[in-house]
């Protein structure tokens, strides 16, 4: 537990950052340029220089510790890829080295063919199949080794893709980040919100009952979830992070807002969902939800999922368009 002190000094930090933003757009409005994140971030260092040695270490440290876990993820990355480039040109050696062994077998057996026709004692026959069977055995000796080492490469370039597909940041299907992303940013976002004295919420969002017995079949409900999650990239702020979780469910990560905010948010997005419709099987379906939204106040993020999760189950069973806690 964080003692007086310590409480005191996170919200002086908190208190002296809100004080930077302010200055940083304040400058950027009185030179008339654009608060696009890359200007802001270039006005931020710039009106960085300006501040006392204590504020710019601050901020400094904030810094190095999210550059430091961005470039250990991208060298972790690199490094797998580097490996499974390298497998893959052993294996493609291997393949070369085991085509080349098997064009030899086939000129080999051509060549013992024309050869066959002209032996006419039995002592030539027996010394031709003698060293016919020696030349195929050692040649399928070399082509078994040769599918043992590519059948080994092959089970750790397997074993490496699935773990680079294990890592990955984007559902490439709902284009939005993966659910191991996702709580990989609810664990930041809950430990910023904490750290700033700012409050940040969780939002679900699920197809209703009604909807997901008209749709029926799960190709339907895909394309329903598809169509979610274009909505949902095209309305939210750019700052906001948006994931599947996995069952249809999609989570949005709110940072600094009120509850004020949060209200008009849960109506507006409430609004939006449930008035569409998609053309399925020559008729059009209203799209209606189900939306969650709770306050990240647990240190845990899976006990704040597992809360966001019982409301998405309480608003889905008592089909209420949006549950705020």
């Amino acid at each position: 537990m964080l003692s007086k002190e310590d409480i005191d000094i996170k919200h002086k930090n908190y208190d002296e950052l809100e004080r930077f933003t302010y200055k940083v757009l304040e400058k950027m409005k009185m030179d008339n340029i654009p608060t696009t994140p890359e200007y802001y971030k270039i006005y931020f260092q710039k009106t960085l220089l300006e501040e006392n040695c204590d504020f710019r270490k601050y901020i400094y440290q904030i810094n190095i510790k999210e550059e430091k876990e961005e470039n250990e993820k991208i060298l972790a990355y690199e490094e797998k890829i580097d490996s499974l480039s390298d497998l893959n040109k052993k294996i493609l050696k291997n393949i070369q080295s085991t085509y080349k062994k098997n064009s030899y077998l086939v000129k080999f057996i051509k060549e013992t063919q024309k050869q066959s026709k002209s032996l006419s004692s039995q002592t030539s026959i027996d010394m031709f199949f003698k060293k016919l069977t020696a030349t195929i055995y050692n040649i399928h000796k070399l082509l078994k080794k040769d599918m043992l080492v590519i059948k080994e490469l092959y089970t750790k370039n397997t074993a490496l893709l699935k773990e680079l597909e294990a890592d990955k940041i984007y559902d490439t299907n709902f284009q939005v980040f993966t659910k191991k992303y996702f709580l990989s940013k609810l664990k930041k976002e809950i430990e910023a919100s904490q750290k700033f004295n700012f409050s940040s919420y969780l939002m679900l969002i699920r197809l209703n009952k009604s909807t997901i017995k008209k749709l029926k079949d799960p190709l339907n409900i895909e394309k329903a979830n598809k169509f979610f999650s274009k909505v949902l990239i095209n309305k939210f702020r750019k700052d906001d992070v948006i994931g599947y979780l996995d069952t249809g469910i999609f989570g949005v990560i709110f940072s600094n807002l009120n509850p004020k905010e949060v209200g008009k948010v849960a109506v507006k997005f409430s609004d939006i969902l449930n008035h569409s419709s998609m053309y399925i099987n020559d008729e059009y379906i209203e799209l209606q939800s189900v939306i969650a939204i709770v306050e990240l106040k647990d240190h845990c993020y899976s006990q704040n999922l597992n809360n966001a999760l019982s409301l998405l189950d309480e608003a889905f069973e008592k089909n209420v368009a949006y549950l705020i806690k």
